[in-house]
């Protein structure tokens, strides 16, 4: 198994618990995404140390709320680079290794994007970069999955509504949610497993997992409130 993160001090801790739970050889490496140099000397470090990949899970994203008005055009590339860009890089290096892998054993290529943007292709007021990075990373995964399906690997965009960890429970400074409403990390496990589960026959281009709270109207509530505050701002100004 190999761990890709920012934090290694993190990546290391779980490294520990899984291979006392599981006793299987865990690679831990932190990674600057944005860094093709950086992406292609980890994928060359799991290449010497493995020889071959199975399964991909592509996780990465940040998000920075500003109207398209007001917005600075780095924070625009940086999230397009790192929510769509990093993966598009991490996918192209690492597809080769698995479409060639000679075992049988179940071969994937698994993108986690997120459901309210990917859904019904919806947008949202103030959040243009993620959305867009979305929408992108949605078609991605759809074209890939012809490019592999000869070589019997799945490809599968898992869409997550608000997930409960610190991203999802803490929206910024204006509003918290609780973390039982949410969609929890093993119910994210279970779509995987029933991803690579599947026959070679048959494979889950899509799934969307919702939360029981309503994120849209969560997501109202939110800019109604920034909007409250900017007016009330602007009159004591």
């Amino acid at each position: 198994m190999i761990l890709l993160a920012r934090d290694q001090e993190k990546l290391s801790r779980v490294a520990k618990q899984i291979q006392s739970t599981y006793s299987c050889k865990v690679l831990c490496s932190s990674i600057d995404i944005q860094s093709k140099d950086h992406v292609q000397s980890v994928v060359n470090q799991i290449l010497q140390t493995f020889g071959y990949l199975n399964v991909l899970v592509c996780n990465a994203g940040i998000n920075r709320r500003k109207s398209i008005l007001f917005s600075d055009g780095e924070i625009l590339h940086q999230v397009m680079n790192t929510n769509f860009g990093a993966h598009m890089e991490i996918v192209r290096l690492v597809s080769p290794l698995i479409a060639s892998n000679p075992d049988y054993s179940p071969k994937a290529i698994i993108i986690n994007g997120s459901r309210i943007s990917s859904h019904k292709l919806n947008g949202a007021p103030e959040n243009q970069a993620y959305h867009a990075s979305k929408f992108a990373l949605l078609g991605f995964s759809n074209c890939i999955y012809h490019d592999l399906k000869p070589y019997k690997v799945k490809v599968s965009y898992l869409g997550t509504g608000l997930v409960n960890n610190d991203l999802g429970t803490k929206k910024g400074p204006y509003e918290t949610t609780s973390g039982e409403e949410l969609i929890q990390c093993n119910d994210i496990c279970h779509c995987i497993e029933y991803i690579l589960n599947c026959s070679y026959d048959s494979c889950p281009i899509q799934i969307h997992l919702a939360p029981r709270v309503n994120p849209i109207i969560t997501l109202r509530k939110l800019h109604t409130r920034i909007l409250s505050e900017r007016i009330t701002n602007s009159k004591s100004c």
